[in-house]
């Protein structure tokens, strides 16, 4: 690596997304859970469950905004370094 000028760091700031993707995952899980087990014990109906499971999903997706910055032409391509292939749509 140092050889041919590789930079050592690994990912850039990628593992720093997945972090956040992971921690916001495990919130709304507990949430979603904790929820479910109280509606649970005190008999509300099962449809009431479903709109907890969207919630959460709603609010998983709304977290995932930070995502968004990928899309920015020059700002993605220095975010995780991936440079485009020779392949097109037809392989």
């Amino acid at each position: 690596r140092i050889r041919y000028g590789v930079q050592r760091r690994r990912g850039g700031f990628l593992p720093y997304f997945l972090l956040y993707d992971a921690v916001v995952l495990v919130l709304i899980a507990a949430a979603l859970a904790a929820n479910a087990a109280v509606a649970t014990a005190r008999g509300r109906p099962s449809w009431l469950l479903w709109c907890y499971a969207y919630y959460a999903k709603l609010t998983w997706a709304l977290l995932s905004l930070p995502y968004l910055v990928f899309t920015v032409p020059l700002l993605g391509r220095a975010l995780h370094r991936a440079r485009p292939t020779g392949y097109d749509k037809e392989g």
